[in-house]
């Protein structure tokens, strides 16, 4: 550790300004043994500075993930067109083959870059349409995602909760210990993110 930290300093590296979650890695335990660590940080030097001065980063939750995503933020934003998505579900469905084999089959006069761009742009409609047929599945998984991002936010506030690491763990679907005392079968937990408080209530 002594020699890396040497090396940051010999190469004159510097922390870029930081925002968002603290610690980065969590070991997942809900017990005693229950440990965060701030492993990940973004440095860069005296050049990168200069140019873009407002250059910042920001640690999310992680969600499913080991570790925090960290998203940099700098002065000049470059706009994309919307990029071809695809979700993986989609190749489950009997029609999605013989789709995408019409369309790619299907002769594009012109040079072969313009081709491709043409039938993937052809492709967007067939990935539309059989999204359609399952639902409003995008909603439903930003749905999950906010409710983990809650979750999270609530360990953030007291990462000694085992109420809050218990709702964390049930959040990313894994298997976790029973929480000691309110989290009896039947109980329903009402936590509070500005009290950093929780209760439980059993159902009639």
């Amino acid at each position: 550790m002594e020699e890396f930290n040497s090396c940051i300093q010999n190469s004159t590296l510097l922390p870029l300004p930081m925002q968002g979650e603290w610690y980065t890695w969590p070991n997942r335990s809900t017990g005693p043994r229950n440990l965060w660590k701030r492993l990940d940080k973004m440095l860069t030097n005296d050049t990168w500075t200069t140019r873009f001065p407002k250059t910042l980063y920001i640690c999310l939750t992680p969600r499913m993930l080991d570790h925090s995503p960290m998203v940099i933020h700098g002065d000049n934003q470059q706009q994309f067109r919307d990029m071809l998505r695809f979700d993986n579900y989609l190749i489950r469905s009997p029609e999605f083959i013989p789709a995408v084999q019409s369309i790619w089959q299907h002769e594009i006069v012109g040079a072969p870059m313009f081709s491709i761009t043409t039938k993937l742009e052809a492709l967007k409609h067939v990935f539309q349409e059989q999204r359609s047929k399952k639902g409003n599945l995008s909603h439903n998984v930003q749905l999950a995602k906010g409710f983990l991002d809650a979750a999270q936010n609530l360990v953030s506030s007291d990462r000694e909760d085992k109420l809050f690491l218990f709702l964390e763990h049930c959040c990313r679907g894994t298997t976790a210990p029973r929480a000691p005392g309110a989290m009896a079968h039947g109980a329903t937990l009402a936590f509070s993110k500005d009290s950093k408080s929780h209760k439980g209530s059993n159902k009639s």
